[in-house]
């Protein structure tokens, strides 16, 4: 039994593959034909029970030996596979695998993502900027990072209020010291104020002693 590489059939026949793979042959050596543009390629080894066709950007490869199957057009991709139970499609920027053996499944489309696990029964869900993960395999792994996680919120909100109080806290020390200010500034401008009036009554007074008779008068009427 032989083994030819998709590198060795690219170098004989110059047809670019998109995918590298190996074809097993056990009867007269295969040869590929390769036209201008449209290149079409079509050969079956009884033995193997394989085909394979290429035209242009499309190809196809079916074994029935293996049970596989690859077809390729452009940028859409399709495998599956029986003999392990696995599918895999793949269209632009959505994909799609699925596997029975494992019981996996995994489709993701643009930004959205699904992963479903059976064997470790576990399941996430993504669409984008959200993120969603359930495991029933792990409960009791979970529940601890649950708890942890409740903690952590716990004391980070405790820390949260702490601060707040804290900054309560500072505001009315700021306001205290605002309203002392000001009670100071109205002290000071009442002991002008009288310090004013106390020199305006000794102006007078003064003013009094060194006058005559009749502007003492005045003053008195005044």
């Amino acid at each position: 039994m032989k083994f030819i590489s998709s590198e060795k059939l690219r170098a004989d026949s110059g047809v670019t593959w998109p995918y590298p793979f190996t074809i097993t042959r056990t009867h007269a050596r295969m040869r590929l034909i390769a036209e201008k543009v449209e290149k079409s390629v079509f050969k079956t080894v009884p033995g193997n029970e394989a085909s394979l066709t290429s035209s242009g950007n499309e190809a196809s490869l079916t074994s029935s030996g293996n049970e596989a199957s690859l077809a390729s057009s452009g940028n859409e991709a399709s495998l599956t596979s029986s003999g392990n139970e696995v599918s895999l499609t793949s269209s632009g920027n959505e994909a799609s695998l699925t596997s029975s053996g494992k019981e996996a499944s995994l489709t993701s489309s643009g930004n959205e993502a699904s992963l479903t696990s059976s064997g470790n029964e576990a399941s996430l869900t993504s669409s984008g900027n959200e993120a969603s993960l359930t495991s029933s395999g792990n409960e009791r792994l979970s529940l601890a990072q649950e708890m942890k996680r409740l903690s952590l919120a716990q004391e980070m909100k405790r820390l949260s209020l702490a601060q707040e109080t804290k900054r309560l806290s500072l505001a009315q020390e700021m306001k205290r010291l605002s309203l002392a200010q000001e009670m100071k500034r109205l002290s000071l401008a009442q002991e002008m104020k009288r310090l004013s009036l106390a020199q305006e009554m000794k102006r007078l007074s003064l003013a009094q002693l060194h006058s005559p008779p009749q502007l003492q008068e005045c003053i008195m009427t005044f």
